[in-house]
């Protein structure tokens, strides 16, 4: 009996030892894996949407790929004002959280349950020529005018209109 409690510790001992060696190795590996794929993320969507975006880090929830919603935690988000415009930034977020429907995604196509935007600033600016920084990103992000658009009315004390365009 004794020899089967030690040998019973021995295996748990083990056990241990090689649980947390690959539990070492998996985070090691995932940090790796997401530093690249947070360059090539800014890198790609820069360039996609010509417009600046870089951000600190990326994080994987793997507590809800367990309950199906794979969820990805942006941290310090960035997106560039366009050109002529005096602020660095048009958004800035502390974070920014996306949960996606895992069925979808495996399917590959990427439906997005939800999006959580922790602590947001956004800077409305207009620029010399009378444009709005808003009515360009929207442009640059779907290569179409904005369907509202931001003008002054010239009566009054620069207080905004929203037009359909």
């Amino acid at each position: 009996m004794q020899n089967f409690v030690k040998k019973l510790k021995i295996f748990f001992i083990v056990a241990a030892i090689v649980l947390t060696i690959i539990f070492s190795l998996f985070i090691y590996f995932q940090a790796r894996i997401l530093k690249q794929g947070k360059t090539f993320l800014e890198e790609s969507l820069s360039k996609e949407i010509n417009l600046r975006i870089e951000f600190a880090d990326v994080n994987i929830d793997w507590m809800k790929i367990l309950k199906f919603t794979p969820s990805v935690q942006i941290k310090d988000f960035k997106l560039a004002n366009p050109e002529n415009f005096r602020a660095r930034d048009f958004i800035e977020a502390e974070s920014i959280s996306v949960e996606l429907d895992l069925w979808k995604l495996l399917e590959k196509n990427i439906s997005i349950k939800s999006i959580i935007i922790n602590k947001p600033k956004i800077h409305l600016e207009q620029s010399s020529d009378g444009a709005f920084n808003l009515d360009k990103v929207i442009y640059e992000l779907t290569k179409k005018p904005a369907p509202i658009s931001i003008k002054f009315n010239k009566n009054t004390k620069k207080t905004p209109a929203a037009t359909a365009s």
